[in-house]
This record gives C-alpha cells, structure tokens and sequence, in this order.
C-alpha cells in the first residue's frame, strides 16, 4: 500500500469531512483514464488525477479513498478517515483505467480484496459491508462492464439499484 507521500500526492486541503464508522458500503468505479501498468506511470496518473479533482471539481483532494493500479498497487487517497467525493456512507475504491475496454488483472482483483479484508479488520468496514459498483447508484458507464463482471462475483456484492 502507497501512501500519499510515496507516490507524490499533496496534503489535502483543509475542508474535508470525516467518515463515520464502521462503514456500511463500498462503491467501486474507475477513473476512465489510461491503463497503468507500473509504479511510475500509476504514480504519475494519481499526480494529474488530484490536479483534476482539486482544480476542475474544486475537492479538497483526490476523490477516491483508495485507487487500485494496473500495477496491483494500491495507492491511499483520502484513506480510511475522510469522506470520499461519491457521497458520503462509503469507502471509495476507483481502479485506474477505462474498464469498459481494459481488464482487471487477477493481481488487480487480489489488492482489492487485500484493502477489503483490511477494512473489516480495522473496523472501518462493516464485518457484513455491501460491495457495490458505481453505475448501481447513479447514471454512469463507471466502473466499466469488466469491473463490474468481475465484482459481482465477490462476497458482499449488493445486487441491485441502491441510493446511498
């Protein structure tokens, strides 16, 4: 696990807001960019991805609480603490890419399940958390229809339209 000062991320700004926990959901989606498949290129991806979010979206940091790499590395975010820019009951986990035409990789699916066992074990997730993909909560092609094969497939998979 990457933390923030590892792969180059400034501190985040001063108005974020605290999650509440144990938490009940985790939302995956992708970040609808290029594909990583190493440290460096990943690293640099979450670099320009905080940019964005910080000067387009005007979020006090990067959106997403963990991203998962083309690399298998998971790189923290906004981490276990901090409301992620989705909504406000869940973990956010984006994996980097565009999965309506990239693939998870069984090492991307393996770091997945790494934070999620983490997540119960710190008491940050629910022991019976509800795993769901992003396009169950809104309009959205996120997180691509390879991701969300590949998650509904996992223990904790919420089947369903949820409004979270």
């Amino acid at each position: 696990m990457y933390t923030k000062s590892e792969w180059g991320g400034r501190p985040s700004l001063n108005h974020t807001r605290p999650l509440t926990h144990p938490t009940e959901y985790v939302l995956i989606s992708h970040t609808a960019s290029q594909f990583c498949e190493t440290f460096a290129t990943c690293s640099t991806k979450m670099q320009q991805m905080q940019s964005q979010h910080v000067s387009e979206f005007n979020s006090p940091d990067i959106g997403y609480n963990f991203v998962i790499g083309g690399d298998a590395g998971i790189y923290v975010g906004r981490g276990w603490d901090i409301r992620n820019f989705h909504t406000d009951r869940n973990i956010g986990i984006s994996f980097i890419g565009n999965f309506v035409y990239d693939y998870l990789t069984v090492e991307m699916i393996e770091a997945l399940k790494e934070v999620l066992e983490l997540g119960v074990k710190l008491d940050k997730l629910w022991a019976n958390y509800k795993l769901i993909c992003h396009n169950q909560t809104s309009n959205t092609l996120s997180p691509g229809e390879h991701v969300y094969m590949e998650i509904s497939k996992l223990p904790h998979f919420y089947d369903g339209v949820i409004t979270i």
